[in-house]
């Protein structure tokens, strides 16, 4: 109804580039990660206008996520996670541990943290994985492998007979 929109970018450390910088709704890209101030003017056809600024934060990098070293245990041990985000307004939003495989069921004592504890309930090796994902919805990767051996050495000797000599 006669009003002309104009999006500009105020500030940021990139260029922002608008689909359609003269339209009351657009997309928006910008050519490096950060924060930018983007200012949508609308001017009526009596050369009135209004503008309102918003703040915009840019973040295309995923989190570093380590899942601790491969251990053998054979009873509950805890692990513990290294998480970097490059972005410094982004910040974590979740953790997920999961099994990724073995052969019975894995435990986590709390699997929404970056320090669980993890149990197995069979023998053999697995490999635990954690998801980690920024506020801003990148998303990072890290597994580790553990052994679970709870089964008893065995062994089996021979009683020597009298005359024989034993060494050890």
């Amino acid at each position: 109804d006669g009003l002309v929109y104009q999006w500009t970018q105020v500030s940021g450390p990139g260029t922002v580039t608008f689909g359609t910088a003269t339209s009351e709704d657009t997309t928006i890209s910008v050519s490096q990660d950060g924060t930018y101030v983007l200012q949508l003017t609308v001017t009526d056809a009596a050369g009135n206008s209004a503008a309102d600024t918003f703040s915009l934060v840019w973040d295309t990098v995923a989190p570093t996520v380590s899942a601790g070293s491969n251990v053998s245990k054979n009873a509950t041990f805890t692990t513990s996670s290294t998480v970097t985000d490059p972005s410094p307004t982004a910040g974590i939003a979740s953790y997920s541990w999961t099994m990724v495989s073995g052969p019975g069921s894995v435990t986590f004592g709390t699997p929404n943290a970056t320090t669980t504890t993890v149990s197995a309930d069979a023998d053999g090796t697995y490999t635990i994985g954690l998801t980690v994902v920024d506020n801003a919805g990148n998303s990072g990767f890290a597994d580790s492998t553990f052994v679970w051996d709870t089964a008893n050495p065995t062994g089996s000797w021979t009683q020597p007979s009298a005359n024989s000599t034993v060494s050890g």
